[in-house]
């Protein structure tokens, strides 16, 4: 029987989240369907792998290996999830506003656990002990690994077991770039009829900083092909490439993503694999630059099985080491679309101008063609429609006082020879604060720019622009935990 016709006989139980931290707006390619999303996990076939004890197992030829330990296979609670344990002592009441956000208990690993050293009781570079389970490094037992299985191989070693594997090359290794590219190979390690894996509930994640550079963040050149275990290949047209930024914090090691994600039907099965290219522009590549030295994701090594990229199945992590998230536990508060009717984007309602107050000496403006990057929807109507604001204009919304993470989204189909600069509460922001107007492959290009922490004293939010002239479509504030 062919292995595809496998079908599974038992489904992973995955540990349950509860999502309030920020939302990710995939963004499918041109006449394609939407990215990635959540949906029933792959199911087992016959060498479907049996929760065992915590010895680790041997790897035997032609058979998927047992899976030792108790470890579900499962992102870490620290990413927004319930710490399932029954607590921990790093869980103190009021460490985020409860009467506010979502409540529950939420894990922080130790500090030592990103340090980028074998340190305290760890058994490999920030994994294991208390820290994230290890990927397909050494380990002595099952529940030192993201897949609950200690393999041993035919010399008596034994190392973390991973059914999905990465291989990455970085192609621009200069420290200081303008652009920068890179290729991964997701491949199914699976014996012949083990795991397969839905290619909706694939996403895989690119960790960077953007310190320095000029808004918005262009991803180009993409890629993506299948290759069947038999050597057959074909692209993946509903592949789907999304930038999400979250809040720069000092001892953060990213401010920023590159999430992959697949709206194809079908499944990964084993010995099948993906290969990916990727390519991204600062939006002034001339004037601003990455600083790769500051980019967790980033290696000069080629074809590295590099655990800083991550991968997830049904958004629970399989592969890698997740960097400290910032503000996990953010929750929404309110939007506003600037120049256009209420809706719903991501799930949140967007309130309308006037509905929300808003007051400007900015220009209302339509603007055709599509988005760049492309998105369907209620975000693209809200789009298509913005608040101009030129060098001393600025709009205000009333809000109640407090501290908030604001998201501002910023297009414009022009092309401008510079970057406009713009403020918050009468203030340039230390990061993302410049935004330079391009129309791109016949559309315009846009960004969700921020998240920028300020605080309302007055009343009210103020937007304004110094210098150049930029479109603002929307403003979303959330609370900080």
């Amino acid at each position: 029987m062919s292995p595809r016709l496998l079908t599974l006989l038992g489904a992973y139980l995955a540990l349950a989240t509860a999502h309030c931290t920020f939302p990710s707006y995939n963004t499918p390619p041109p006449g394609g369907g939407g990215g990635g999303g959540a949906g029933a996990g792959a199911t087992a076939g016959s060498g479907a792998a049996n929760l065992g004890g915590d010895e680790p197992s041997l790897a035997g030829q032609g058979a998927a290996p047992e899976v030792g330990g108790t470890a579900a296979v499962g992102g870490t609670s620290e990413q927004g999830g319930t710490d399932t344990a029954g607590g921990s002592p790093e869980c103190a009441p009021e460490q985020w506003p409860v009467d506010r956000c979502e409540g529950g208990c939420l894990h922080r690993f130790p500090d030592h656990c990103y340090d980028g050293k074998t340190s305290a009781d760890e058994l490999n570079v920030d994994c294991g002990g208390s820290c994230q389970r290890c990927t397909n490094e050494p380990c002595s037992r099952g529940s030192d690994c993201l897949s609950g299985n200690c393999a041993l191989d035919v010399s008596g070693s034994a190392s973390c077991y991973a059914p999905l594997t990465i291989d990455f090359t970085m192609h621009e290794r200069n420290s200081v770039v303008g652009s920068t590219a890179w290729s991964i190979t997701l491949t199914n390690s699976e014996p012949v009829g083990g795991q397969a894996f839905k290619f909706s509930d694939l996403k895989l994640r690119y960790y960077f900083d953007r310190s320095g550079i000029t808004e918005p963040l262009l991803v180009r050149a993409t890629q993506s092909n299948l290759t069947l275990m038999n050597g057959q290949a074909r692209s993946l047209p509903e592949t789907s490439w999304t930038i999400e930024r979250v809040e720069s914090l000092p001892d953060a090691a990213y401010d920023a993503y590159v999430e992959v994600g697949f709206g194809d039907a079908g499944q990964l099965f084993p010995g099948d694999r993906i290969d990916l290219y990727q390519q991204m522009l600062t939006g002034d590549p001339a004037a601003s630059s990455f600083d790769q030295r500051a980019n967790y994701s980033f290696t000069d090594q080629t074809d590295s099985a590099w655990n800083h990229v991550t991968v997830f199945d049904a958004e629970q992590l399989v592969w890698g080491l997740e960097p400290r998230p910032a503000n996990p536990r953010a929750c929404f508060v309110r939007a506003v679309n600037l120049n256009g009717p209420a809706l719903v984007v991501g799930g949140h309602d967007f309130q309308s101008a006037a509905q929300a107050g808003v007051v400007t000496s900015g220009t209302g403006v339509s603007q055709g063609g599509a988005p760049f990057p492309v998105v369907n929807g209620s975000l693209a109507t809200m789009l298509q429609t913005a608040t101009r604001l030129q060098g001393g204009d600025e709009l205000s919304l009333p809000v109640d006082n407090g501290t908030y993470l604001a998201y501002v989204y910023a297009t414009s189909p022009s092309n401008d020879a510079t970057a406009s600069v713009f403020t918050l509460q009468g203030v340039e922001p230390d990061l993302g604060s410049k935004f330079r107007s391009q129309a791109v492959d016949g559309g315009q290009a846009w960004s969700r720019l921020g998240p920028f922490r300020l605080d309302v004293a007055d009343g009210k939010l103020t937007l304004g622009v110094t210098s150049g002239a930029a479109s603002f479509t929307g403003i979303e504030l959330w609370y900080p935990d």
